[in-house]
């Protein structure tokens, strides 16, 4: 499962997963279509590859989010010795 900032490659074309769904195995993804318009898709995991990129617009947001979690693991920490 992509994470949300993922490049992705769709059937509709090259987009970044802005919202995934687990337990349903699927994504939502920001995709330009070749109207020069960008356009919220759904697609099922399986229809999708993972370029392996990552937006630059969400690796600040991701970079935050992991430094909250590793907050919240050392005040975790903290609490149980």
């Amino acid at each position: 499962m992509p994470q949300v900032g993922a490049i992705v490659i769709t059937p509709e074309g090259r987009g970044t997963v802005v919202e995934t769904f687990t337990l349903l195995e699927k994504v939502k993804v920001k995709v330009r279509l070749k109207d020069n318009t960008d356009d919220l898709l759904y697609f099922q995991v399986k229809e999708i590859e993972d370029t392996g990129e990552v937006d630059s617009a969400y690796e600040k947001v991701m970079e935050l989010v992991q430094e909250v979690i590793d907050v919240e693991e050392i005040d975790i920490k903290s609490l149980e010795d």
